[in-house]
């Protein structure tokens, strides 16, 4: 006979909580949700986290630059060099975060539900809209077959007036060029003419920061229409801990677990709620992303607060 409950693993507990199989299963399958949602969060925030760290090198090239440290040739590869890494990490990033949701919104809900069918719809929306994110994609494709995408860079810099006053303006361009590109002949020709009409040699910032800003309106996007459903799943993760709290008032929730056993084996997986507090957090601190490709860093001390 195959037993349903909520207990402790902790030797000499007397706290539990018997369920059917349905309550068992509900409480499974929320648990489990939540913790796609949450996987989906973190590679949302590994993906920023890694365009963070490209934008932050561009800026500590240029800041060297002010200062007037000598940048020579073996200097210079040396930062083209890392620039690609931090590249190459944020589109393994971004390609990781397309394909894991779908998968994981396909596991909550399968792949045959008007949910997936909308996440999808809304990935190729964004495809459709930005030319940044289509560039961006098959750039990263060739990159893992044909080398790096950041071929040079320069570092200009020119007198601007303001405020009655001229002032240098220092930059970092990371630059595509056009060379590399139209050599490889299994790279996508239909991209390849969008690039062209770019130029032959691109800064490449505005088509990451269109590809980033896309891949944030699919996660609202996402956020939205999990929303509900996180709602009901919490719902029945906290009511099964607080039953078990009212059941057993002497009892901690400490290494609480939902069981099912039988006379061949016994299984496990922890019931906690921390980790919706941790999801949560991560919403919070990635809700206020700007408009990348409208948005610009300054340093400027005559922006007034």
């Amino acid at each position: 006979m195959t037993k349903y409950y909520l207990s402790k693993r902790t030797i000499g507990s007397p706290g539990r909580i018997d369920l059917d199989e349905s309550e068992y299963n509900k409480i499974l399958q929320a648990r489990n949700n939540l913790f796609i949602a949450l996987s989906i969060e973190e590679n949302f925030d590994l993906l920023l986290a890694n365009y963070l760290s490209f934008e932050t090198y561009l800026l500590q090239i240029t800041a060297e630059q002010v200062i007037g440290r000598h940048l020579d040739y073996t200097t210079a590869q040396s930062h083209r060099r890392q620039l690609n890494r931090l590249l190459m990490n944020l589109l393994s990033s971004c390609k990781a975060y397309a394909d894991q949701t779908k998968h994981y919104i396909s596991e909550i809900f399968s792949n045959k539900s008007q949910i997936y069918e909308d996440i999808t719809n809304e990935f190729l929306s964004k495809h459709k809209q930005y030319a940044g994110y289509r560039i961006m994609e098959a750039l990263r494709n060739n990159a893992q077959h044909s080398g790096w995408l950041i071929h040079a860079f320069s570092m200009p810099c020119r007198i601007i007036e303001e405020g009655g006053k001229n002032k240098i303006q220092f930059n970092c361009l990371p630059r595509l060029l056009i060379t590399y590109i139209d050599c490889d002949s299994r790279f996508n020709k239909k991209i390849l003419e969008e690039i062209k009409q770019i130029g032959e040699d691109i800064d490449i910032r505005p088509l990451i920061r269109q590809y980033i800003q896309g891949l944030i309106e699919v996660n609202k996007k996402i956020r939205k229409v999990l929303s509900p459903h996180i709602i009901k799943w919490e719902n029945t993760v906290q009511c099964a801990i607080k039953r078990f709290q009212e059941n057993n008032p002497e009892e901690t929730t400490l290494s609480l677990s939902l069981f099912i056993e039988n006379d061949n084996c016994k299984k496990y997986v922890d019931i906690f709620d921390e980790f919706i507090g941790y999801r949560q957090q991560l919403i919070n601190e990635n809700s206020g992303v700007a408009n990348l490709p409208l948005s610009y860093i300054s340093n400027n001390i005559d922006i007034k607060t």
